[in-house]
């Protein structure tokens, strides 16, 4: 019996009932541009965070995850849809609801277009500490991909006028000089494609990226190596001096002096008479 109990004791350590963490929506507590641009990338997030926990579980995630009317400011869904969408808030449900809000979230604020040029050129840089060259072109289209959606661009930049202009933008800006101005070279005399792709284009700056990194680091190297060199020739050529030639204070002290006064200095240093101890020198 006592057995039987430490068996299924051992047994049952092994498995651990699964901790469940409240998942909490994000509410939507105002309707203006950029209070749904942050409520639209955190309720992407809670609901990935639902699918990665019903995958664990084997639920439905449509039976788990909180509605979007629901995590609405009852007051503010009241006003919108009696003043702003004109229908009732009981014949309003989630479908139409994140279309509405994806509407004001895809338009420019207050609509009123900023200035592309100068908002670019204020945001859009490319990190050139980030050593992964790869990396650094990703995060670079990242990040105008965020700046367009933050602004509410995201119509504009879908046509095909736009999309043409958000490739220029992105080569315009791209660092450093030279892999611009290789860029634009391709693009001029190679393939158009890229003018208009931003695949290509993605695809293109990543390639023009790499070369100039090894371009920049094989001169990195030889500048390093040629120092190097010059150090062991600066090195060797003051030890032959050193060894050769005698100290420059000694040349300057014997240059300049009479010849009495180098015999004074001589009769000074030498030792006395053997004649009659004086501090002559014997032929004097």
């Amino acid at each position: 019996m006592d057995e039987e109990k430490s068996d299924s004791s051992s047994s049952s350590s092994h498995f651990t009932a699964p901790v469940f963490t409240p998942l909490c929506p994000p509410r939507i507590e105002s309707i203006s541009h950029e209070a749904l641009v942050k409520w639209k990338s955190e309720r992407n997030a809670y609901e990935g965070m639902v699918n990665v926990w019903c995958a664990g579980t084997l639920e439905d995630p449509a039976n788990v995850t909180v509605s979007v009317k629901s995590t609405m400011d009852q007051e503010l869904l009241d006003t919108c849809c009696k003043l702003k969408w004109k229908t009732l808030i009981d014949a309003i449900d989630d479908k139409r609801l994140v279309k509405e809000l994806d509407s004001i979230i895809n338009s420019v604020k207050n609509n009123a277009l900023p200035d592309i040029d100068k908002l670019f050129e204020a945001n859009l840089r490319m990190n050139l500490k980030e050593g992964d060259v790869t990396a650094r072109v990703v995060n670079y289209f990242k990040d105008c991909e965020k700046l367009i959606k933050t602004n509410g661009l995201k119509k504009i930049f879908s046509s095909d006028a736009g999309l043409k202009e958000k490739c220029s933008l992105l080569v315009r800006l791209v660092e450093p000089v030279e892999l611009r101005e290789a860029i634009l070279t391709h693009q001029r005399f190679e393939d158009r494609g890229s003018l208009t792709d931003e695949v290509n284009l993605f695809d293109l700056v990543v390639e023009k990226a790499l070369k100039q990194e090894e371009l920049f680091n094989q001169t990195k190297r030889a500048d390093q190596r040629k120092r190097a060199f010059g150090r062991d020739t600066s090195q060797g050529g003051s030890v032959k001096k050193s060894k050769h030639n005698p100290p420059e204070s000694k040349k300057e002290s014997r240059k300049g002096k009479t010849k009495d006064e180098r015999m004074a200095a001589s009769k000074s240093t030498s030792r006395p008479c053997l004649h009659c101890g004086g501090p002559h020198l014997v032929r004097d």
